[in-house]
């Protein structure tokens, strides 16, 4: 599953860290201006703003997730 499928499946705030690379800068400017809290000295992002900036990416990342299925699938030996 994807990593970010996964995240917003789940219940609980993010972390920054926990965002991939690719898709990194569109999430930060996203959360410029957000209040988000702060655990171990990381920036954690509340779980509704997470999900409302899925949501605002979600074609993009559903198309994403099908091309990886169709890459993985390919490479799979028949």
């Amino acid at each position: 599953m994807n990593k970010l499928l996964e995240l917003y499946l789940q219940t609980r705030d993010i972390s920054f860290d926990e965002i991939p690379d690719e898709w990194r800068k569109s999430f930060d400017e996203f959360m410029f201006g957000q209040a988000c809290a702060i655990l171990n000295g990381k920036p954690m992002a509340y779980s509704h703003d997470y999900k409302r900036w899925f949501n605002i990416n979600e074609k993009s990342i559903m198309r994403e997730i099908k091309i990886d299925a169709i890459i993985k699938h390919k490479k799979s030996p028949n």
